[in-house]
């Protein structure tokens, strides 16, 4: 395939593009104000606020100020009855005092309007995430 027949968009077009889709999950889009803060921060300036763009049952993408490093933890607190979240989901979610448990999978600087745009990876619940859990609490990455 030449270059010039990439499939790139242009202002207004669909983000879809060729090709099957590699999630596990339908993401839901949300608009919608987060605070979040990295664990074993110190606390002073641990809480950020940020919005959220969409969320699945696997993960959040959300808008922030400041980047997150790869492979850091962090608690996130969302309303989640305003986003009507499905309480299948809830189940599947770590939580640690009703914030959602999550790792830092991506960190990419938006150059429309510089503000970063980060994926978050949920935790899952129950054993399979125990040890992601105890990580995530001792603050390690």
């Amino acid at each position: 395939m030449s270059f010039s027949k990439l499939p790139f968009r242009k202002n207004g077009e669909s983000s879809h593009y060729p090709g099957s889709e590699r999630r596990r999950s339908e993401r839901l889009a949300i608009d919608q104000s987060i605070r979040f803060e990295r664990t074993g921060s110190p606390p002073s300036n641990s809480r950020q606020l940020g919005k959220s763009k969409n969320i699945s049952s696997d993960g959040i993408l959300f808008r922030a100020v400041n980047p997150l490093p790869r492979k850091s933890y962090i608690l996130i607190e969302i309303d989640q009855r305003a986003m009507n979240w499905n309480a299948r989901f809830q189940h599947q979610v770590a939580t640690i005092q009703g914030k959602l448990v999550g790792k830092v999978v991506r960190t990419h600087l938006n150059l429309e309007n510089g503000l970063f745009d980060i994926g978050v990876q949920f935790l899952a619940n129950g054993k399979q995430g125990e040890k992601e859990v105890k990580e995530a609490l001792a603050g390690s990455a």
